[in-house]
């Protein structure tokens, strides 16, 4: 609270030093803008403050580091997750049946994840022994379980 109080004090005497003294004394006394604000008069809204106030301008965010999307089975079974921007439920010993985009070997989840990610038209993915299914559509709950919890799909929110 002291500290938003400093910077209103600092972007009216800003504002003030701007404008002669006898105008100055006028919004004093009207209770209007910026320097009604400061003296608890007038609406204190941040459209009377103008483009060169330095006090309610918000900072960029940060950009996040990349989060490694690896929920481990049998744990994240029929669990939502977000991941980099992404909202997906995660399946452990579950084959999504839908079509596939394509299929290709890969290192590891993290990978056929990211792929998936990357490409527009994936909805959803199957992962199983190094090897990667991205699927056009996903279904919820998938209908076809697998014998082992080797197999993890995920379908995209």
């Amino acid at each position: 609270m002291v500290k938003l109080l400093n910077l209103l004090f600092l972007c009216g005497a800003q504002l003030l030093a701007e404008i002669p003294s006898t105008h100055a004394q006028g919004l004093v006394g009207q209770g209007s803008g910026v320097a009604g604000a400061r003296f608890g008069q007038g609406s204190g809204s941040r459209s009377g403050l103008g483009r060169g106030c330095c006090c309610f301008e918000e900072p960029e965010p940060e950009p996040e580091d990349p989060v490694e999307c690896n929920p481990q089975c049998p744990s994240a079974h029929a669990k939502i997750f977000q991941c980099n921007g992404r909202k997906y439920k995660q399946f452990c010993g579950i084959h999504v049946a839908t079509p596939t985009l394509r299929e290709f070997d890969v290192p590891s989840y993290q990978a056929c994840f990211d792929s998936c990610v990357q490409e527009p038209l994936c909805h959803a993915l199957d992962f199983m022994n190094n090897h990667c299914w991205l699927k056009t559509e996903g279904v919820d709950p998938p209908p076809k379980p697998m014998p082992s919890d080797q197999d993890i799909s995920i379908i995209f929110l």
